[in-house]
Formats: C-alpha cells, sequence, structure tokens
C-alpha cells in the first residue's frame, strides 16, 4: 500500500508540512479563554497569563527598568513642546523617543505611543524624518498619533519598534535587517517582542516621573505591528491603565492553517517561542478585562466575541469598545460570519473572511481620542 495512503489512513501526514498544518489546527492552548471559569479561576487564570506572559518575554535577566534619560534637545511647536530623550534599557542599548508637551502642562494624562512596522517616531510626532525625505507612509495623517493626542491636550511619547528609524543600521533596508536580527535574538533564547516590551517598560518608568505626567491616567497607544508590545503592556503592567489596540483582532493559528503555503504571514520578529502552547493575543486581549480596551479594526467577529464576553464575566462590559473597519461596519456586509475558515486561501480571501479592510489600515484618532477622553474622564 502506498504510505501516504496508510498513513492518512490513521489520521496522519506523511509531509511534515501537512503534519504541522494538523498540528496548528487542532493545538488546544492551555491558558486559552474559558467562558465556564468560575470567579476563583478566572482570577487564577489571569494570574497564570501574565505569569507566563513574562516569562515568555525574556526580560533582561537583571529585571531593572532604568527611567533615567538624556535630554537631546528640545523645540517649541504651536501649543506645545517637543522633547527628544535618549533613554539606556540595558547593557549596550540606547533608545531615542519624542515627547510632546502642551503649554502649560501640570499632572496631565499621557500615552505612551508605538508606531506601525515601518513607522518612525517622526511621523507619529508629525516632525521631518531625519533622512530628509518625505515620509513614504501611505496615511501619514491619521498615523500621526502622538500629534492627535497632543492636539487633544494630552502629554504624548512617540517611540519606534526595534529596528525602525533611529534603531536600524542606516546601511540596511529595515525588512532584512529585522528579519536577520531577529532570528538571531531566537537562537540566543530572546525574542522581538521580548525586546521592544522592555524598552517601553524603561520609558514608562521614566513618564512616571516627570512630574507632569499624571501616573494614575496613563495609555499605551499601538497600530499594527506595535499592537503586539502594546497588549503585553498592558497584561504586565499596572501602570498602563488603558490599551488602545490599533489592529484587527483573530487568532493567528487559524490563519497560519488557512492560507496556502505560499502566502506570507509576517516574519521572525512576530514570533515568541512556546507563546501559543499557552495562549494567542486573543486569550491575552480577553485577560486583560477589566482594563479599559478599545479595539478600532474589528476582526473575526467569533474571536471578538471572546473578549466581550470576558468583560461581560466581570461585568466591566463599559471598559470594552470595539470598532470594525468602516467597510465591514454593518454586519450585512461582513459575509463570512461565523463560518469555518477554509483551507488553502489567499491573503485577499482571507481578509474578507477576516472582516480586514487592508487598504485601510491606520490609526483611527477618531475612535481613539473621544474613548480615551471618556475613560480619562477629560
Amino acid at each position: 500500500m502506498d504510505t501516504k495512503k496508510k498513513a492518512k489512513q490513521n489520521g496522519a501526514y506523511v509531509e511534515t508540512e501537512r503534519f504541522l498544518r494538523e498540528y496548528y489546527r487542532n493545538l488546544k492552548q492551555k491558558l486559552g479563554y474559558n467562558p465556564g471559569f468560575t470567579e476563583e479561576e478566572r482570577i487564577s487564570w489571569k494570574g497564570k497569563i501574565r505569569n507566563k506572559a513574562l516569562e515568555l518575554l525574556k526580560l533582561p535577566e537583571n529585571g531593572k527598568t532604568p527611567g533615567e534619560t538624556d535630554l537631546i534637545w528640545t523645540k517649541q511647536r504651536e501649543g506645545y513642546r517637543v522633547e527628544k530623550h535618549i533613554i539606556y534599557p540595558e547593557p549596550f542599548s540606547a533608545v531615542p523617543f519624542l515627547v510632546l508637551i502642551p503649554d502649560d502642562a501640570k499632572n496631565i494624562p499621557a500615552v505612551l505611543c508605538i508606531s506601525g512596522s515601518s513607522g518612525t517616531k517622526e511621523l507619529l510626532a508629525n516632525e521631518p524624518e531625519l533622512d530628509g525625505k518625505p515620509t513614504p507612509n501611505k496615511h501619514p495623517y491619521h498615523n500621526r498619533m502622538a500629534w492627535h493626542f497632543v492636539q487633544a491636550g494630552y502629554a504624548a511619547v512617540a517611540v519606534e519598534n526595534p529596528g525602525v528609524g533611529e534603531l536600524k543600521a542606516e546601511e540596511d533596508g529595515i525588512w532584512d535587517d529585522r528579519s536577520d536580527f531577529s532570528a538571531r535574538m531566537l537562537m540566543m533564547g530572546r525574542n522581538y517582542v521580548g525586546i521592544s516590551v522592555h524598552q517601553k517598560l524603561c520609558i514608562l518608568e521614566w513618564m512616571k516621573k516627570t512630574g507632569f505626567m499624571d501616573s494614575s491616567r496613563i495609555a499605551v497607544s499601538a497600530h499594527s505591528l506595535g499592537a503586539e508590545p502594546a497588549a503585553y503592556l498592558g497584561i504586565i503592567s499596572d501602570d498602563i491603565k488603558a490599551v488602545i489596540y490599533n489592529d484587527f483582532s483573530g487568532n493567528r493559528l487559524n490563519r497560519k492553517v488557512a492560507l496556502k503555503k505560499d502566502q506570507p504571514i509576517g516574519g521572525y520578529w512576530h514570533e515568541i517561542p512556546d507563546m501559543f502552547e499557552w495562549f494567542t493575543y486573543v486569550d491575552m486581549l480577553a485577560a486583560m478585562s477589566p482594563k479599559p480596551l478599545l479595539l478600532t479594526e474589528g476582526g473575526v467577529t467569533e474571536d471578538l466575541d471572546k473578549i466581550r464576553g470576558s468583560y461581560e464575566q466581570d461585568r466591566s462590559s463599559e471598559n470594552l469598545e470595539i470598532h470594525y473597519y468602516r467597510k465591514y461596519r454593518n454586519p450585512k456586509d461582513r459575509l463570512h460570519e461565523y463560518e469555518k475558515l477554509p483551507d488553502d486561501l489567499t491573503m485577499a480571501e482571507y481578509f474578507e473572511y477576516a472582516n480586514i479592510d487592508a487598504a485601510n489600515h491606520f490609526f483611527k484618532e477618531y475612535h481613539a481620542i473621544p474613548w480615551l477622553d471618556r475613560i480619562f474622564g477629560k
């Protein structure tokens, strides 16, 4: 008998790629969201998610989050000033960031703003790009995240993802450079998201010491790639009081299974060893309850329902707000609601199943600012 037929009779596959697809399909997260949890079990589950998140991030062994910076320059803009600082998260590491401070700021709420995949801190702050060229960003007005917040009266910190902007070697391209060092970090037992989270934790320590930022009203706001460290920050940091998650939500393992083999799904910089054995980002967002959470780009409704269910169980539904892309705002336009994802989808087909309008993937300031005003009582 043919080996493939014999293997299939036993529910197995000779081809490693086929085996792995079924492995992903059937993997049950050990700390996955369970709507049947008792109140005591929910409390325990959230604690376990937090502890496992800290373990997976592989933060520096000394565990320190220094909050001291060097001030590089200050520039006055209309109604606010911009400061450039450098912080030193761990030996050999220096991370520049920008701070936008309203004139006469005193005890005001603050937002830690994290850019998308290739967005610079200059883009976030509406400052000129350091290379002197126009920004290549497709949605520069919307993605001026920190600028939008300072216009609304918030202190706003603008920071890049590792390997982006000033954090990129000048001679390298973003994608090849980030792929290379992300792979080397994985081999050395660390990961890209963990490096990013630690840098933001150090900046957060600085924010708490400024004197003009209200440490009881600090939010993290992130777009696209930045949403990954933002989710972890929301879980592990009690100093983060609200999370603005500007990306679609959906189970990434389900996407891995559904896409054709030749479809891109992201680089090494997304990978955190062992994470999906324990939980997905959907589970993390569900475990964030009752912390205020805004999701601005919808996603897979079945997964969003899990997050809603968790907030309902905590009787904190008022702390969760979910918006779909405008294209999918009306339920009748979500053509595959609650359908099982088929195999061998193209990315464009997956986007339709997951209610994603990729052409309009940008920071939704028109959702974020009114929501945070309500949460922080502005």
